[in-house]
């Protein structure tokens, strides 16, 4: 009988090793800005999102921007501006996360504004090391966090987000190498701390840059591919164009061409998050509610982005009208007398997009950023 129940047990074992892990509850996210303090914590309704993203962390020393110096004070070249505002963060988001077991917490780094660090930081193992060093001293000292999220725009080209290019050939293998290691140390104080640490990264998903990374390489580090599936056009473009479109024109400008890309690049599908906007983006001087319609620079204000919380009830003021491109699953608004053209994501085109996601087996949804947003197009991020 003993002979039995050993031979019982060894084939429970084995059949326990070939079932397949049970799937993972697709990702319901949104970024948080860290600079709209806690309140802004406050206001987002509990069990509406899995996921939580705290932007940003910048780095210091070299190419540190003017506003994060007093973060960075005392800090390594090549560390993280962390502080009081995220010691805050941390102790209300243990709390939160008290009451809503399934919350993860991802600590996110860079940003459009804030990249500029990461071309010097990554250029050699010496720097990156200091640089993992002050992540892991991060995750330490912030026990509500759950993973660490790279949001390096771009590498290869920062197109002078500053007023300086950075950038080069070199970095793709850079960042790689950065993944690499850091995967490593975030594995050795996971085992340290009786628990996994996540890493992702948020990526432009234009093909100029998806092209310049080794994703093959990189996809098996990684937990999650955040698709900045947005700001495909802005008022930097002479002529209109939906800024987050959900199907494509064979223009590169849509998250089902840039889900095409990755996934011909080897990247899983459940791995693929898609991005949803909280806010949109307008063009002044527009004469005609034409898509590609010549254009005059921003609208609404000085770089044409305005967040859905003030556009809505704008947009319920006489003198717009509203169309719905269902061919690119894409919505816009027109005022003739003040020639503005306005490019957004409403409730329901952000649920077409996390329906097709959940269609297309990607790994869920989330949205940039809390914010700008209402709860309206929070509960749009549910696929049903």
């Amino acid at each position: 009988m003993r002979t039995l129940s050993l031979c019982a047990l060894a084939l429970s074992l084995l059949f326990a090793r070939a079932a397949p892990a049970a799937p993972a509850e697709p990702v319901r996210g949104v970024y948080l800005a860290s600079w709209a303090g806690l309140q802004a914590l406050e206001r987002l309704p509990e069990g509406r999102v899995n996921t939580l993203l705290l932007a940003f962390l910048r780095l210091c020393g070299p190419r540190e921007l003017p506003k994060d110096r007093a973060a960075c004070a005392g800090k390594p070249a090549h560390g993280l501006s962390d502080g009081a505002p995220e010691a805050a963060f941390n102790h209300a988001l243990r709390q939160r996360k008290q009451r809503e077991p399934g919350l993860r917490v991802w600590a996110s780094v860079g940003g459009w504004g804030g990249s500029d660090g990461f071309f010097p930081m990554a250029a050699s193992a010496a720097t990156r090391a200091v640089f993992i060093a002050e992540l892991l001293r991060y995750l330490r000292a912030h026990d509500a966090t759950d993973g660490i999220d790279l949001d390096w725009e771009h590498p290869g080209g920062n197109g002078a987000a500053n007023g300086v290019a950075l950038g080069g050939p070199a970095d793709g293998a850079n960042y790689l190498a950065l993944l690499r290691e850091l995967r490593t140390a975030l594995d050795t104080l996971g085992h340290e701390q009786g628990r996994r640490y996540g890493l992702s990264v948020a990526v432009n998903v234009t093909r100029p840059v998806l092209q310049r990374l080794d994703w093959p390489a990189m996809a098996p580090l990684l937990d999650h591919v955040f698709m900045m599936s947005y700001d495909y056009h802005g008022a930097w473009n002479p002529r209109t164009g939906h800024h987050a479109a959900l199907r494509g024109s064979g223009q590169d400008d849509s998250l089902e061409e840039s889900v095409q890309t990755l996934r011909a690049a080897g990247v899983p599908a459940q791995k693929l998050v898609a991005g949803a906007a909280f806010y949109a983006r307008a063009w002044a001087g527009v004469r005609s509610p034409q898509l590609g319609a010549t254009a005059q620079g921003p609208g609404l204000n000085a770089d044409g982005a305005l967040g859905w919380r003030e556009l809505a009830p704008l947009l319920q003021q006489p003198g717009w009208q509203r169309g719905h491109d269902a061919a690119r699953g894409a919505d816009w608004a027109w005022h003739p007398r003040r020639q503005i053209w306005v490019s957004f994501e409403s409730p329901a085109s952000v649920r077409a997009k996390a329906q097709w996601a959940q269609a297309q087996g990607l790994g869920g949804v989330f949205a940039w950023e809390w914010t700008q947003g209402n709860t309206e197009l929070l509960h749009a991020l549910r696929a049903r």
